[in-house]
């Protein structure tokens, strides 16, 4: 890898996609890719692992959708790198894209219109405005997750074998990732929900449960204390004896509980 070039990720869930995005990004000799994946989880690892400058994102991939894959990266890390959405949806639906994120490409992508793209994340170098562009693209997806009051989930729907279990959100103390499943941790036990954290997360009243890290929901009204281990991370602590690992959110967490109390 080359230090002095833009690191960057191509994530689509087409291999000839990506092989001909890697051909157009050849002709820019300060654009460097370092890696490419065809689904969401993994970019989402190696993002965690090894943060690129930038990511050219595809939203419509198989497992996490483009949005969701950047809410992931938006609870785990300090620093987002840049992200650029590639999309087939008409440009007119585009608008949000255009004002809060860094930048978008609908496809099938030009060399003309990814040039103009490559001069904006040169001039967001140059300028050192990569911050301003962050802070920007972090309330956009906080106001994409907003839901009203009446949208929020009230039951969750639990499919076994014999049939549908529905637990009610006020019975659950907490959710928890466990690989392409959710654990369900509530009074009567727990239960395996198939969905995203990101999707959980946003149809949950913010007032009544909180993110605090990549694979951890709580519910606010539950936690009995908060105590460091750590520079970042620390342990949430439930009334139900549950302890859960934290990294994020904290004073979030904090703050809800405050006005629960």
């Amino acid at each position: 890898m080359n230090a002095d070039k833009i690191q960057c990720f191509l994530v689509d869930d087409e291999p000839l996609a990506r092989q001909r995005m890697k051909h157009l990004l050849s002709k820019f000799s300060d654009i460097d890719v370092i890696d490419e994946f065809g689904n969401g989880a993994d970019c989402i690892e190696a993002t965690l692992k090894d943060c690129p400058d930038l990511i050219f994102l595809d939203i419509g991939l198989p497992d996490y959708n483009g949005l969701e894959v950047v809410s992931e990266l938006v609870v785990e890390l300090e620093h987002l790198p840049m992200i650029v959405f590639a999309t087939a949806y008409d440009e007119h639906a585009l608008a949000a894209f255009e004002l809060n994120a860094l930048d978008y490409l609908l496809k099938p992508i030009s060399m003309d219109r990814l040039s103009t793209t490559v001069e904006r994340i040169r001039d967001t170098i140059a300028s050192q405005s990569r911050p301003a562009e962050e802070e920007k693209l972090r309330k956009w997806m906080s106001s994409q997750s907003r839901q009203d009051d009446a949208e929020y989930l009230k039951r969750v729907e639990i499919k076994e074998r014999g049939g549908t279990i529905f637990v009610p959100v006020e019975e659950v103390h907490l959710f928890q990732a466990d690989g392409n499943y959710i654990e369900v941790h509530a009074k009567q036990g727990v239960s395996l929900l198939r969905m995203t954290m990101a999707k959980l997360e946003s149809q949950l009243a913010p007032d009544q449960f909180v993110r605090v890290s990549r694979s951890g929901i709580v519910a606010a009204a539950r936690v009995k204390s908060i105590e460091k281990r750590g520079r970042h991370d620390s342990w949430v602590n439930l009334d139900t004896g549950d302890r859960v690992g934290a990294t994020r959110n904290l004073d979030s967490l904090g703050e809800t509980i405050k006005k629960l109390g």
